[in-house]
């Protein structure tokens, strides 16, 4: 006598998140250890000259400018040291460049291809990290946007650098100021520009920038002192938007009528090639039994189905930092 069929309805779709394409979703400049050039550079210097760094850690070419300078100390460099853990090797503003105005700035050129530039999608999170407790700055945070405008964030949203790090959070709700055009072309040329880059605070006005990607950034000093420590930054974290991605099933089919009582299930994931997944299964009507631990292929062999029985499958996406995205059966 024939068998009856056992049936065994697919998951629909998922939603979870992940990272997909060719964006970046989070981008990193380390000015410490291992050192972020081999000597010392400043980056404006006390003959008002700018001048420009790339980074030799992330391919990241440096700018700076203060509206105060002084002929006898006072750039925005990196000072380096030949002990690897000495405050030196930080990017800093010292004596009067610690001044409201002062900015120091970046474009996300690809460390492959100097004057190509990478991009971040989105930005929700930047993570500034000082050398020892940061002075009580006011910081505010610039970026260059998908238009290729520059633009800083308003001092209302401004954090104050107290202690060994400080975060700026739900950027995407901040005012910001746009910078005039021909300071904004200072910024984006890159070149040595005799009496450096310019005040961006002068002329700016409110603006809304095109936060789908981001293609340089930086920080802005909105209230500050001349400390004799001075600001150190040890590194700065951009976070951007992790857009949503999805599990699709790919067989068998929803609602599958199986000859045996064995199959296989295949499912394709839109998102980070960095995730691995959990497979689960349950008689209908029934709780779930995990199939298969932390599998990193997009299939898995199941067997040994009741004859006559009807089931649910779903499959959860575990990311590298440790979280878990649970699917919907």
């Amino acid at each position: 006598m024939m068998k009856k069929l056992a049936s065994l309805f697919l998951g629909i779709v998922l939603c979870v998140s992940g990272a997909s394409g060719q964006q970046t979703y989070e981008l990193y400049e380390n000015f410490h250890i291992p050192r972020f050039y081999p000597e010392k550079i400043f980056l404006y210097n006390t003959d008002s000259t700018t001048l420009f760094l790339r980074s030799a850690n992330s391919g990241f070419e440096w700018g700076g400018y203060s509206p105060v300078v002084s002929n006898v100390w006072g750039p925005i460099g990196y000072l380096y040291s030949d002990v690897l853990d000495h405050i030196r090797n930080a990017l800093c503003f010292i004596e009067v460049s610690e001044s409201p105005g002062s900015y120091a700035y970046c474009q996300f050129d690809s460390p492959e291809t100097p004057g190509l530039n990478d991009s971040l999608a989105g930005i929700t999170v930047a993570t500034i990290k000082f050398q020892d407790d940061g002075p009580e700055d006011k910081l505010g945070l610039m970026i260059r946007d998908a238009s290729g405008e520059w633009f800083y964030s308003d001092p209302e949203h401004g954090v104050y650098a107290s202690g060994s790090e400080i975060r700026f959070t739900e950027i995407e709700t901040f005012g910001w100021m746009k910078i005039e055009d021909s300071i904004s072309e200072n910024l984006n040329d890159h070149a040595h520009i005799e009496y450096g880059l310019g005040d961006i605070t002068q002329g700016a006005k409110e603006g809304s920038p095109d936060l789908s990607y981001i293609i340089g950034a930086g920080i802005i000093l909105h209230e500050a002192e001349s400390s004799d420590f001075g600001l150190r930054i040890e590194d700065i974290r951009w976070e951007g938007k992790l857009p949503e991605t999805s599990v699709d099933p790919v067989q068998p089919e929803d609602n599958a009528s199986l000859s045996i009582l064995s199959t296989i299930l295949k499912w394709a994931y839109k998102g980070s090639d960095t995730v691995r997944f959990d497979v689960w299964i349950a008689l209908e009507g029934n709780s779930f039994t995990q199939l298969a631990d932390s599998i990193a292929t997009s299939e898995f062999t199941i067997d040994a189905l009741s004859d006559n029985s009807s089931y649910e499958w779903r499959v959860d996406v575990l990311f590298k930092d440790g979280s878990t995205e649970q699917g919907n059966p």
